[in-house]
């Protein structure tokens, strides 16, 4: 029989653990390497999660608006863009945010929404463009009646005449000859298929103006995003953080 303070530290040591799991499960906000280290071997493997931009040095890159920011919450909840009948996909509002002030802090005007759903993420970067005083979205996506919501939506707010729609595929060449050859902005959140992701990579970073920024969505929750970032590292500046939901986000930004 193990000594009675060797039990207790096993207690504690397995108590602690099953806590840190109940704190990740309810909070949903986590750091992949952390929680790693608690699952057993059998587990599938997560620790592909990839990023060397020091967090600070990102903030450096992005010096502050001098003009402010937009009032973001004007847009309303992203509930309020949606229809009962709909998935819910909509991004959170920390990222549709992040992008808005993205836009505004490095005075960006071509922007390029791969995958824009009902437009709630949209009427963030139009948003930010309409702040600038110049600009364009453009608005991919395949499925015309979320295209039909986007519009309304947009035009709800306002913001219509700062975003072109445009039906169809990331990667179909009538969509890639209507799209601008530079671009300051890619959000890229289709199908988070390994294979598609890898292409919308390699196509739309050869677009990227010099200061441009490649951004997607949903990659710590899904493989296949997480895969692709993980291979494009060697060309990019990498920085990955956590959301909301735990969907993950990433920059991609090009090596000087």
């Amino acid at each position: 029989m193990a000594p009675v303070g060797s039990r207790s530290i096993r207690l504690f040591r397995n108590l602690a653990v099953r806590l840190r799991l109940l704190r990740i499960a309810c909070g949903r906000r986590y750091v992949y390497h952390d929680l790693a280290r608690l699952l057993p071997p059998a587990a599938p493997e997560i620790s592909d999660l990839r990023g060397d931009i020091n967090p600070f040095a990102l903030a450096r890159e992005f010096p502050p608006s001098p003009g402010g920011l937009p009032d973001f919450a004007g847009i309303g909840p992203a509930a309020a863009f949606t229809r009962p009948e709909l998935p819910p996909w909509n991004s959170e509002p920390g990222v549709a945010e992040f992008l808005g002030e993205l836009i505004i802090r490095r005075k960006m005007r071509l922007v390029v929404e791969l995958g824009s759903f009902v437009g709630w993420t949209s009427a963030h970067l139009a948003l930010a463009l309409r702040h600038n005083g110049a600009g364009r979205l453009h608005c991919v996506e395949s499925v015309p009646d979320f295209i039909e919501v986007a519009r309304a939506n947009l035009a709800r707010l306002g913001l219509i005449d700062w975003v072109e729609f445009l039906a169809g595929e990331s990667l179909d060449a009538s969509i890639l000859a209507r799209l601008p050859a530079a671009v300051d902005l890619v959000f890229l959140d289709t199908t988070h298929q390994y294979d598609a992701t890898v292409k919308e990579i390699a196509c739309y970073a050869s677009r990227l103006t010099p200061q441009g920024c490649l951004v997607l969505h949903d990659s710590i929750r899904w493989g296949g995003v997480r895969r692709a970032v993980q291979e494009a590292a060697a060309a990019f500046r990498v920085f990955t953080f956590a959301t909301e939901q735990g969907n993950g986000l990433t920059v991609l930004l090009k090596r000087p």
